[in-house]
């Protein structure tokens, strides 16, 4: 019989402490000085920030990358709704010469592409963190992912048909009402068969579809930050049919919304 597979964890990613800060609406950033890198991702509100003189300003979806042993400070005092994930982590010894084509370069401001994607990742990191069950390799390889999403290309397409983008406008501002595909196109003036054709050439995929990617994106985040339960959830992102939401939402996730809720329950929350 074969014995177990053994790897020699070949990421130099040192995993430290992390959590989610909620502002109260007053202070700033303290200024300070770190020996480790720190990952700055705002989930909601504005953040002002600098480092040995170099001034950023974040929106929601946008990440800092912050350096060890350079001094950095709020520049302005926290908005009320401001809220953020952090993550510290230091870099260990190289072992050998990397291949230019096998490096991260990871610049120091950036709009995540995939901020759902991100946030999975560093919730996931806290769940662990939380339950004592992050260990060395599952840190540094969660750390290592959340850098490769820092530095994930936007797959955002620009339609070329004015009539498909227009379509896209109405879905993001009204996936929470009672929309189809047929609303939309009456909203637009076209046939309904016609606009759907239009949609699926230019974003690769239906119109429906697109409401449901819009829906579960929101009922993720009320899912992790609010406390209601999963049919009002539902309702709020414009599902009529809570086991219609819960079927969906399995399908897209892979498990239920109770259970996602569960997995990603813990985390370390500070605050001013």
């Amino acid at each position: 019989m074969a014995g177990p597979l053994v790897l020699d964890h070949p990421l130099a990613l040192v995993p430290m402490h992390a959590g989610l800060f909620i502002s109260r609406g007053h202070g700033i950033h303290p200024r300070r000085t770190i020996d480790s890198w720190e990952i700055i991702f705002l989930a909601s509100g504005t953040l002002d920030m600098e480092e040995a003189g170099n001034r950023f300003h974040l929106d929601a979806g946008q990440a800092l990358l912050l350096q060890p042993g350079i001094e950095h400070a709020g520049t302005a005092p926290y908005t009320s709704d401001c809220r953020f994930y952090w993550v510290h982590f230091q870099v260990g010894a190289r072992r050998g010469r990397t291949a230019r084509s096998h490096q991260l370069r990871v610049p120091q401001a950036i709009t995540v592409a995939r901020p759902d994607a991100l946030t999975a990742l560093i919730r996931r990191y806290l769940d662990d963190q939380a339950a004592g069950r992050l260990t060395p390799i599952a840190g540094s390889s969660l750390v290592t992912l959340m850098l490769c999403e820092l530095v994930m290309p936007s797959t955002t397409r620009f339609p070329a048909d004015p009539l498909a983008q227009r379509a896209n406008d109405l879905i993001v501002t009204r996936f929470h009402q009672d929309i189809s595909t047929a609303s939309i196109a009456q909203a637009l003036g076209c046939n309904a068969d016609y606009l759907g054709r239009c949609f699926r050439s230019a974003y690769g995929h239906g119109i429906v579809e697109a409401i449901h990617r819009f829906r579960l994106q929101r009922a993720r985040a009320l899912l992790l930050d609010s406390p209601c339960a999963v049919d009002d959830i539902a309702r709020a992102c414009g599902f009529s049919d809570a086991i219609y939401f819960r079927r969906i939402f399995k399908r897209h996730e892979g498990l239920t919304p109770l259970a996602f809720r569960k997995l990603h329950v813990r985390a370390f929350v500070n605050t001013e």
